[in-house]
């Protein structure tokens, strides 16, 4: 029974689910994010006209590629937005960092969420740095954070340059 609980408590603390948000049909929606869907655009223009006639907004109405025959422009494909626990587990660091610098993050989200997912981004720099950064890069952020990590990495590089010589 214990066990249970346990692991109760451990799905609904990955799920991001709050004591406010308790009910069974938001537990289920971040236990499995929604996936990004696309969204195909025609770019011609007399596409266009003749859909706005005819059919409703093509930004309602998923279409599949398989559907269009010989259509002689390109077709343009928008991506639906992420959730934020795409952001928080999956997204690279390139992904992370534009979607916190775009301002985006900081209006959708409480404080609380953007903030982890800020701490994220701070994790993943720091190593990315420790993994691909220089030398000197390495001395001057254990200057400033005094993180052990740094540190070691330092003592690592060091070590090299002297087996090297």
């Amino acid at each position: 029974m214990r066990n249970v609980i346990l692991a109760f408590l451990l799905i609904f603390l990955v799920t991001g689910c709050s004591l406010e948000n308790l009910s069974p049909a938001h537990f289920f929606d971040n236990l499995f994010p929604k996936q990004t869907k696309k969204i195909v655009v025609p770019s011609s223009t007399t596409d266009k006209v003749k859909r706005k006639k005819s059919r409703p907004p093509l930004q309602k109405k998923v279409y599949q590629a398989k559907s269009r025959k010989r259509h002689s422009s390109p077709i343009k494909v928008q991506k639906l937005s992420k959730t934020y626990l795409y952001y928080l587990h999956s997204a690279s660091l390139p992904e992370l960092r534009h979607y916190l610098d775009s301002g985006k993050a900081a209006e959708d989200l409480p404080l609380e969420k953007y903030t982890l997912l800020r701490e994220r981004r701070k994790g993943m720099e720091e190593d990315a740095l420790i993994q691909y950064g220089s030398l000197k890069e390495l001395i001057a952020a254990y200057d400033k954070t005094k993180n052990p990590r740094f540190k070691a990495r330092i003592l690592e590089l060091m070590k090299e340059q002297e087996a090297s010589r």
